[in-house]
Parts: structure tokens; C-alpha cells; sequence
């Protein structure tokens, strides 16, 4: 009980002592500076707001080392400007490896493929078992998913999350992914 009251105690004193403080100008120009720092270093910092994290500039393919140095290039990239499609699927001109443009192209598709997953995942709230229990085209024809032994009825999120899955699968697989080292 002691510790609890002297917890309380220097609890309400601190409150106290925030209401107090006063910011001057001089601390704001501090913070700027100390931020405008922090930009250059492409880092995550403590108490950072959200949309302060990923605000630079994309680095240049060419200068990007490592095993995942596409893949960090297109998030740059979307992050930079996810409006901006065209600048998104363009292949850069910098590559430097012999199969960078396939290995580039791939490596679109498994982002492409993380942002349908995510589509799906909003989808499923509104299209689920109870009113959409089947796809079909028309009266007589419906969708049949093939992902199972027997081809049967899914319903819509069913035959995406299985038509994601087959996909992922393919661009995952060593024996189609030239990418892949071996």
C-alpha cells in the first residue's frame, strides 16, 4: 500500500510540472533542426510521428546493396508516391545485374500480390459465406475453384484467397523463379 501511495504521489507531481512548461521558440527551432537531421539517415526515432517516418527521397537502385535490395527500392518507391503507377511499374535504368529486369518484374508482382492479399482481407468484411455463397457468371455457368482435388463451389473470398495462394506459391517456387538463387 506504501509503494501504491508513493507511486499516486509522484504521479500527481508530475502532472503538475507539465502543466507548467512553456515552449519557446527557440525549442521549436531546436526540434526542427534536430528533425530535419534525422531525415537524412532514413531511421525510425523514438516519439516520431507517423507521417514524419518515411519522408525522404527514394535512393537509386544502383546504390542499394543486399539481398533484398529490389524489393526495399519498390516500397521506397509506393511509399515515395503511390498515386503515381506509371513511375511505380517502370523499370529502372540503372540495373546493373544481367536478369535486374526480371528479377525487378518479379519482385513487382510479389508487391502486387501483398497489396491484393490486403484488398481481399477489406473485401472479406462485406462479401462472406452467408451472401455471397457462390460466383456466377450467368444463369447457367458458375466459377469453379480448382484449387481443391475435386473443383468445387468457393465463394468469392474463398476463390481469391485460393487464387492468391496458387500465385504466391508459383512466384515463391525455386523451379519457376529464375530470381531465386539456387
Amino acid at each position: 500500500i506504501f509503494f501504491g501511495l508513493r507511486m499516486a504521489e509522484a504521479k500527481s507531481q508530475s502532472d503538475n510540472d507539465d502543466q507548467n512548461v512553456v515552449i519557446t521558440q527557440q525549442d521549436l527551432d531546436r526540434k526542427e533542426k534536430i528533425l530535419s537531421r534525422r531525415t537524412q539517415h532514413k531511421r525510425v526515432y523514438f516519439g516520431q510521428s507517423r507521417k514524419d517516418v518515411f519522408r525522404f527521397k527514394p535512393t537509386p537502385i544502383s546504390e542499394k546493396e543486399g539481398l533484398f535490395a529490389v524489393a526495399e527500392y519498390v516500397a521506397e518507391i509506393v511509399r515515395d508516391d503511390y498515386t503515381n503507377v506509371e513511375r511505380i511499374i517502370e523499370t529502372p535504368k540503372d540495373l546493373s545485374q544481367p536478369d535486374a529486369r526480371l528479377q525487378f518484374e518479379v519482385e513487382m508482382m510479389r508487391f502486387f500480390m501483398i497489396e491484393v492479399g490486403y484488398f481481399v482481407v477489406y473485401l472479406s468484411q462485406e462479401c462472406n459465406h452467408a451472401n455471397c455463397s457462390k460466383m456466377q457468371a450467368t444463369t447457367k455457368f458458375r466459377y469453379r475453384c480448382s484449387a481443391h482435388r475435386k473443383p468445387k463451389d468457393c465463394n468469392a473470398i474463398q476463390y481469391c484467397v485460393h487464387t492468391l495462394d496458387l500465385f504466391t506459391e508459383k512466384l515463391n517456387n525455386r523451379e519457376y523463379n529464375v530470381c531465386s538463387p539456387h
